[in-house]
């Protein structure tokens, strides 16, 4: 796993999430990560990056939330960019291998792509509500951290990008 340093898209937090997301996946499956990608390699770095000049003439990328997983070579290895104009589109691309990884019986080769994937939504928005209704039936899940750290990661994995917790309902009963 190399991670383009020279960017503030890189560093940011959402993006280290989505890193540690990926290696997490790749620890469960027995698959070991390095940085020097020997054998084959996962390059994260934004469409700017000078990383990205070793996988050749990358397509037009514009639009925010745009990923690009493009498969190619690095230091004469197989290899894949994970690329985007912004950090939603590089977390997506890194939240779109770590699922291939979870989900697959061979992880190893869920990872090798035949053409390069670039996504992009035609909706800005992509929100989901939660309401907090009942107190005697929401209190457990309000409360208990571990549910909010798996179900927000659920809804980044699935790409929505608002969140809504409505409070109030039944108000007045």
């Amino acid at each position: 796993l190399i991670i383009y340093s020279g960017s503030d898209v890189t560093a940011s937090e959402p993006v280290q999430w989505a890193v540690e997301e990926f290696r997490q996946a790749l620890t469960a499956n027995g698959i070991t990560s390095s940085e020097s990608g020997s054998t084959f390699a996962i390059v994260v770095a934004p469409v700017t990056g000078s990383l990205t000049k070793k996988f050749g003439e990358l397509p037009s990328i514009t639009q925010a939330e745009t990923t690009a997983l493009i498969p190619g070579t690095y230091n004469n290895a197989p290899a894949i960019l994970v690329s985007g104009i912004d950090a939603r589109g590089i977390v997506y691309g890194l939240l779109e291998l770590t699922e291939r990884v979870r989900l697959n019986d061979n992880p190893v080769t869920a990872l090798h792509l035949q053409a390069p994937l670039i996504e992009t939504t035609s909706n800005k928005v992509r929100s989901v509500a939660r309401p907090f209704l009942s107190e005697i039936e929401d209190k457990s899940w309000f409360y208990d951290r571990a549910f909010w750290k798996n179900y927000l990661d659920t809804l980044a994995s699935a790409r929505f990008n608002r969140f809504n917790f409505a409070l109030g309902f039944g108000y007045d009963f």
